[in-house]
């Protein structure tokens, strides 16, 4: 006997599922109970929460990927300004959330790589393509090395140009694996390789010296 008010799901005839928002009213006439009841049709906004509940689902599922992510990952509007920063890019560049988000990439570049790299960087995302390569980049002010200059690290950096809805660019991710020992590692290959052909040209020489010496006498 008392009026209510519910959302639930009915058939039409031509068996499309409904969502209705069913308001029933209760009377008393000539000692009956007469209902009047309004039924609107609210599919639509009900298939717009729902899709509206499903992108929130999937933005705080990758929310959490980003934030768990073993590399460094951070995202920028189309302006190339950080909007989002994760975990490891904390630990690995020494800026925190805070500091980061809202400047652009460009505190993290160093002296030490070309400029050309970051110029062929940015027209390449720019353009809407991916980018990926290798670059030295530079530490949070404050944190150097011993002789006091700023600590550097190596990274294989990918970068991929996010689209909106319409396809425009709305801006970027960045993944940085930090690759500062693989460097270093290379570099010692690398010296050792080259002293190795140097000691083999000296004893080249040497043994040509001494040859020339025996023809002589």
């Amino acid at each position: 006997g008392r009026a209510h008010r519910m959302q639930h799901r009915m058939l039409a005839a031509d068996r499309r599922e409904l969502w209705i928002d069913d308001s029933v009213t209760v009377s008393m006439r000539e000692g009956k109970q007469i209902l009047r009841g309004v039924l609107i049709d609210v599919t639509d906004r009900v298939h717009a929460e729902q899709a509206a509940a499903a992108v929130a689902s999937d933005a705080r599922q990758l929310a959490a990927a980003i934030d768990a992510h073993a590399d460094a990952v951070f995202l920028t509007n189309a302006n190339g300004q950080i909007t989002r920063v994760n975990a490891a890019f904390e630990r690995m560049t020494g800026y925190s959330a805070a500091e980061a988000v809202g400047r652009n990439p460009s505190i993290l570049k160093s002296r030490s790589t070309e400029p050309a790299v970051h110029g062929e960087l940015w027209t390449t995302i720019r353009s809407g393509r991916p980018w990926s390569g290798r670059l030295c980049n530079q530490r949070r002010a404050g944190r150097t090395t011993g002789d006091g200059a700023a600590e550097t690290y190596w990274a294989d950096v990918s970068i991929t140009p996010l689209r909106d809805a319409d396809g425009g660019l709305a801006g970027f991710v960045a993944v940085e694996r930090d690759v500062t020992a693989v460097v270093e590692a290379e570099e010692r290959e690398r010296h050792r390789l080259e002293g190795a052909e140097l000691r083999l040209r000296v004893a080249k020489i040497l043994r040509f010296g001494r040859t020339r010496t025996n023809v002589g006498v």
